[in-house]
């Protein structure tokens, strides 16, 4: 099954999106970047903060796109990441990055919700 991803905020400064899925998910698109307000073909996100309900006993991967797809934080169950101490923004270093950020779940994954927060680093006319 595809995730569904909606886009709740799109400011100069910042993204507010709401993804849902299930189970056996491989590098879903949760964030376009080039769909986004004021994109242009060289847009870089970060991740600033996460809430995410994970179903089942499975793990979630949140990825960003690039030659090779670099994975940047893995969830499980219940919780936040993100504007806390020791919970540093998370930096796309993938190389030739288009800017998106991917979802890939395993079969043990049921269901889940994620809010993702990113921030618009680089590649946006006026930002």
């Amino acid at each position: 099954m595809t995730i569904s991803s909606t886009l709740l905020v799109d400011t100069k400064v910042n993204v507010l999106v709401k993804g849902t899925g299930v189970g056996n998910e491989s590098e879903q698109i949760l964030i376009n970047a080039s769909t986004l307000n004021e994109a242009t073909n060289e847009s870089i996100l970060s991740i600033s903060s996460l809430h995410y309900d994970i179903k089942g006993t499975g793990k979630v991967k949140i990825l960003f796109q690039g030659d090779t797809n670099i994975e940047v934080i893995e969830l499980t169950g219940r919780g936040q990441y993100g504007k806390r101490l020791n919970e540093p923004e998370l930096l796309n270093e993938a190389v030739n990055t288009n800017g998106n950020i991917l979802v890939t779940t395993d079969n043990n994954v049921t269901s889940y919700v994620i809010l993702l927060e990113a921030n618009k680093k680089d590649g946006f006319i006026n930002g």
